[in-house]
Formats: C-alpha cells, structure tokens, sequence
C-alpha cells in the first residue's frame, strides 16, 4: 500500500494549529515547530510551542512510582521548517520508549489493571500566503490547482510489531507509529490531510483546490510524526498478571524531508492551463523542488542539530518490575 494512500481526518490537536494559523497574513513566510509528549500520569507532559521558530528538539523522562504504580516514560519530538527561493522543506520524528508496573492492587481491591496512554508527537509547520495567476485567464475566473507533495530521505516508521525490541516478555508493540501531512489553503480551509504508516520515503500525494485568477490565499503546511500507547493493550494481554508489567518502544522518523515537487492548473472543464505562476508573500514565486538526495538533506539536518542517536531506553529498576 502507497504510504500516502490513506486518508485520515485531523486529529484534534492538529486541528487547532491549522485552523487557528491558517486564519492569519502573515508578511513572510513563517516556519513553527510543535512538541508534545505525554506519559503515563495524570496531567504530567511537556509542550513547546514555537511559533517562528524552524527546528525544535525536546526530551522529556518522567519516571516515579507509588500507589498508582511505578513507570519509566522518555518522549524525543523532533521537526524542522525551512523555506528559501521558493521552495518549503519539512521533517518530523518522534520517538516513545515507556515502562510501567501496576499497583499490587486493582479498584476496590480487584486485581491489578494498567490505566492512562503515552505519547509523543513532533509537528514541522509553514505558513504563508499565496498568489495565483495563469496569463491569458480573466481575472476572477475560477480554476482548479494542484500541489503535488513528496517524501524523500532516509527517514522511516515502523510498523508496531516491528518497532517490538526483545528485551523480555512483557514488550507489546505500540498502539500507533505514523504520521500525517496535512495542506490547507484559503479562508474556507480547503484542505486535505494524509496518513503515513511506512515505508515513509517515497511517498507522494497531491492536493488539489480551487481558486480565482489572481487570488491571494492563505497556505498551510504541516507535517506531524506521532507514537502512542494506551495501557489498554496490556491489560487486554492480562500482562497486569503476567508478566506484571509492559514495556512499548516507537519511532516515527520523517527527518526525510517532505517538499512540493509538482504544480499545476485546471479550468473547470479539467483542460490544463499553462504558464500557472504563485508567489509567495516574499514575492518569489513557488519552484517545485527535485526529490534531494538523502545526503544533502542530511547536512541540512545536521546543521539544525536534529541528527542524534535515538532515546535512549529507561528501564525501571529489576526490583520494581518484579515486584
């Protein structure tokens, strides 16, 4: 299957970012990048939100343990954004690597069940605004372009099962290790998002929207990697019991790059038009780009200081898990 073949609604976070974003003029291009991880406690996660800022890199561990049992959570979100000559270029990675032990009791004195979710999710953002002109068609006459979007590089995603590192019997994959690409264009938000499981380079999908003749709109593009894992799994496994704990590893890794590597225009009828021409707010017109080869990118992401060894895995301590 296409890594980009299936199509997913946003999220309720992405959501807010796009919506909330997109409704703005901005001057120039403006590139923001979004952190978030969550772990297994109640109300304890770290979000960055850097608006206007293109490269983001944030660890978070929480690590305790209790009466509501003990756990080792570590999320890396990692995402750039960068815009020149015309061209836009996004990355994404998150990584999840969680541990937890149910309390020795359940509610009520039932026996023991995991409870809550982790997750991780790394956002590489552009937003801008765009005018479209094809010579030769009346101004204000409705017409139909389409942006072609790309992956290219070494980034990957695994599949859950695939992402399961053997390191005793109570690793269970990941809920979730994908990402989405979204584009959004206009007032009315005309826009369309689109899954990635994996492979992730490689893939491709086109947006195609509708404006008038010399028309200025407002552009948004996001790219979002993400892993998740509810302790609904586990306790579905009855590995409350044995082995009385879980483990789950993720990585989501679009440090490839995704870019625009196609423009073009309709008529109503669906005839191509020619000579299609967009600027952006600089005043320099969008030029799709070549698919890069992975090394170039991966000097682009070394300058951004994105290119690291992955999270490191938390163990908790052999006392507590057998315990």
């Amino acid at each position: 299957m296409d890594a980009f073949s299936k199509k997913t609604a946003f999220s309720l976070p992405v959501t807010g970012i796009v919506l909330a974003l997109a409704s703005a003029a901005p001057a120039a291009p403006v590139t923001n990048t979004f952190a978030y991880i969550d772990s297994f406690t109640s109300g304890a996660f770290l979000s960055r939100n850097n608006f206007g800022v293109g490269a983001i890199d944030e660890t978070y561990t929480d690590t305790a343990g209790g009466t509501l049992g003990d756990y080792a959570v570590t999320g890396r979100a990692r995402a750039y954004a960068a815009t020149a000559n015309g061209q836009y270029a996004l990355g994404a990675r998150a990584e999840l690597d969680a541990e937890f032990v149910p309390p020795p009791w359940g509610p009520y004195g039932s026996p023991p069940v995991f409870w809550d979710t982790a997750e991780t999710k790394a956002i590489g953002q552009i937003q801008d605004q765009l005018t479209f002109n094809v010579p030769g068609l009346a101004a204000g006459a409705f017409m139909n372009v389409a942006f072609t979007y790309s992956l290219s590089g070494n980034g990957f995603t695994c599949d859950p099962f695939d992402c399961v590192t053997v390191y005793g019997p109570g690793e269970i994959p990941a809920t979730e290790v994908s990402g989405e690409v979204a584009s959004s264009i206009g007032t009315g938000f005309q826009y369309q998002t689109s899954r990635i499981d994996f492979p992730a380079p490689g893939g491709t999908f086109t947006h195609t929207f509708s404006v008038q003749n010399g028309d200025t709109q407002n552009y948004l593009l996001q790219l979002t990697a993400r892993v998740f894992s509810t302790s609904a799994d586990a306790d579905a496994a009855g590995m409350a019991s044995d082995p009385g704990y879980f483990n789950v590893h993720g990585d989501a890794n679009y440090l490839s790059t995704l870019t625009i590597t196609g423009l073009a225009a309709f008529d109503t009828n669906g005839a191509p038009l020619s000579g299609l021409t967009i600027l952006n707010s600089d005043g320099v017109a969008l030029v799709p780009t070549v698919v890069p080869e992975p090394a170039s990118w991966a000097m682009v992401l070394a300058g951004l200081g994105l290119v690291a060894t992955t999270v490191r895995r938390v163990r908790l301590p052999t006392a507590a898990v057998a315990g």
